[in-house]
């Protein structure tokens, strides 16, 4: 399946035409959709789906398939387009691929228990309502022109002209220096 899709998008892109142009749109809507800024990446974001969710795109299926045997696919130049700076989706797959293992052995929002997770009850609740909240955002993000998340860097500070740092979180257990953003909802 994943040879037949990918010899379908090399013809639909093979010549200069109005095949080629819906083929790179719907290329570029399906990044928007999963919050990713190249094929590449979308194929790292579908190890996070299933692959009855949301596949209504071809690249999303083709990303999948990619994904799933663990392969790569080599696509014209034009599609391998990436942005400077990091997407929103890769700056939230560390949290989200979280909550996935943590469902994976079991667990769930309801299951939280003191030192049993390592985290308190407030950080447990936001691995599930941040995620919701974080793809409400998306769209609205995107369209305000914020493509990555270096794009939402607060303001110079006025005494140094240098930008606020992101500040840092330590991952002690494994000697890790993370930066991380966390996006909570604002009402409803």
């Amino acid at each position: 399946m994943a040879q037949e899709l990918c010899h379908h998008l090399q013809l639909c892109l093979k010549h200069e035409d109005v095949a080629r142009q819906l083929t790179l749109r719907d290329l570029h809507l399906a990044c928007e959709q999963w919050a990713c800024d190249s094929l590449r990446e979308l194929t790292e974001e579908m190890e996070m789906w299933k692959w009855d969710s949301k596949l209504d795109n071809k690249w999303a299926r083709v990303a999948m398939c990619s994904q799933m045997l663990n392969i790569s696919i080599d696509m014209p130049e034009d599609t391998k387009e990436e942005r400077r700076g990091t997407s929103w989706a890769r700056a939230t797959r560390d949290l989200r691929r979280l909550r996935h293992r943590i469902e994976a052995v079991g667990g769930s929002k309801d299951q939280w228990e003191t030192g049993v997770w390592h985290m308190d009850k407030e950080q447990w609740d936001l691995l599930w309502t941040g995620e919701q909240a974080f793809w409400k955002a998306v769209p609205h993000l995107l369209a305000a022109g914020h493509r990555t998340a270096e794009a939402l860097t607060e303001p110079r500070k006025l005494d140094t002209g240098r930008p606020y740092k992101i500040p840092q979180l330590m991952a002690a257990q494994e000697g890790q220096h993370r930066r991380g953003i966390v996006l909570k909802s604002c009402g409803s």
